[in-house]
């Protein structure tokens, strides 16, 4: 069964910071054209209108930059100059944004940055009932616009009074303190003291917070947070920070601590400990460098060597061939230095060769001859008709008598060359018969001058022996 692959959803564009402040606004154009309108009039005049501005634009500054991180200077400041830009929709901006960033610095939302280093940091307890309650007062003062309801009293009640607050660099506590949290998180894993003391760069790491997101405004702003809260003790001079975790004795993080002159020598056998080791680590990758390019370096030589040796091998051999060249031609040197291996000698019985043969040759054609004239004389003798045996035997062929013949014969098989002398006169079965009888002893008969002429022959041969 083939199994149907689904491909994967392509996940959603992030939010921007308008369908944000969208999402919280009422469904009316009309109701989102009035709160983009600025506080013209004193609270108490029209204190649901004013109210449900307020608490709209705090939720929106809370969802977009707080919750979303959009619109801020960094990672924990927001500023007044440029959150009307990023709180812009239908290419409106909101007119009263400084009312909204005085109410929520009086109610301890936001702070100054001097203000915040400044203080004990305590501002993540400040009025937590205000954001838990936040869109409560939003849906009360949307009550009045025809939407829903609960409200929440502003602490302003004339708008002139956020007229100063419109160009300042405000801290987000909420921020601040979930990077907190993340600190005490990491100050629970410390195991012990030489483990907790480390630099700034170490602690973020630990935290899962780049460094490059933070500022160095933002860093400042987070170790006074983590350092009110008991989190850490840190030292501005050394850039140290020492994590306060779960102690031996039992006491959690809230405990106050302080950086010592024994934590900062401890960081220093700690650091001096590490970078010894780093050192230990360069020189084992060095040695083993060296010892690389020493066994490269052996190898090579091994392999020159061995090369060396493989060419004397062959050397040798080659010397031992040329002995056995030299002595072969040695030994064939004295052999030719033997009289009888002259060029003279070596002619001289060379043509005594010659003559033998030619004696030899002579002594066959005279057996020839000798045995050409007895088998002469015999036709003659017999008064044999060469031509009429011939015909003879063309019919004897033809009648098929030949063969039959042949093998009822009992003696030696006959010479190649038929004897002239051997009368055929056979017509009827008698002289047939005594045709075969004359034949018979006509083939001893050459036979036993074949025997005579090859004991003659070697005879002759033996006396050219004695000669020599």
């Amino acid at each position: 069964m083939q199994r149907t692959i689904t491909p994967a959803m392509p996940s959603p564009p992030p939010p921007t910071a308008e369908s944000l402040v969208r999402s919280l606004a009422p469904s009316t154009g009309e109701s989102l054209a009035a709160l983009r309108s600025p506080f013209r009039y004193a609270r108490s005049i029209n204190p649901e209108l004013h109210d449900t501005k307020l608490a709209f634009w705090t939720r929106a500054i809370q969802v977009v930059c707080v919750q979303h991180g959009l619109g801020l200077a960094s990672r924990y400041t927001v500023d007044a100059r440029a959150l009307p830009a990023a709180l812009t929709t239908d290419a409106i901006p909101p007119q009263g944004l400084p009312v909204v960033l005085k109410d929520m610095k009086e109610k301890g939302m936001i702070q100054g940055v001097d203000e915040f280093l400044r203080g004990n940091g305590r501002v993540f307890a400040a009025k937590r009932g205000v954001g838990a309650g936040l869109w409560g007062a939003v849906s009360w003062g949307l009550s009045a616009l025809g939407v829903w309801g609960a409200s929440e009293s502003s602490t302003i009640d004339n708008p002139l009074e956020a007229e100063g607050i419109s160009t300042g660099v405000f801290v987000l506590a909420e921020r601040v303190q979930a990077d907190v949290a993340k600190a005490a998180t990491a100050a629970k894993s410390v195991s012990s003291l030489t483990d907790s003391i480390m630099p700034v760069e170490e602690m973020l790491e630990r935290m899962g917070v780049d460094m490059c997101t933070l500022s160095s405004t933002d860093v400042e702003l987070l170790l006074h947070g983590a350092k009110c809260a008991g989190v850490l003790a840190y030292d501005s001079k050394t850039k140290l920070v020492k994590l306060v975790g779960w102690r031996q004795s039992g006491d959690k993080i809230g405990h106050a601590a302080e950086m010592t002159a024994l934590d900062q020598r401890l960081y220093t056998i700690k650091h001096t400990a590490a970078k010894v080791s780093q050192q230990a680590d360069e020189i084992q990758g060095r040695i083993q460098g060296l010892l690389e390019q020493a066994r490269a370096h052996r190898t090579t030589t091994l392999d020159t060597l061995s090369h060396m040796l493989a060419q004397v091998d062959s050397a040798d051999s080659d010397a031992a061939v040329m002995n056995a060249y030299e002595a072969g031609s040695l030994a064939i040197k004295e052999m030719l230095a033997d009289p009888r291996l002259s060029l003279d000698n070596v002619d001289a019985t060379m043509d005594k060769v010659a003559e033998v043969l030619a004696d030899h040759r002579e002594v066959e054609e005279a057996i020839g001859l000798h045995m050409t004239g007895i088998n002469n004389e015999a036709m003659d003798t017999a008064g044999v008709d060469v031509d009429e045996l011939e015909r003879e035997l063309e019919m004897l062929v033809a009648e098929g008598l030949l063969e039959k013949r042949m093998s009822d014969v009992h003696t030696s098989p006959l010479p190649q060359e038929r004897p002239a002398a051997i009368k055929v006169q056979a017509r009827t079965a008698s002289d047939r018969e005594e045709a075969e009888e004359d034949m018979s002893g006509d083939a001893t008969a050459i036979q036993e001058a074949a025997t005579s002429a090859k004991k003659k022959a070697k005879v002759a041969r033996q006396g050219m022996m004695l000669t020599e």
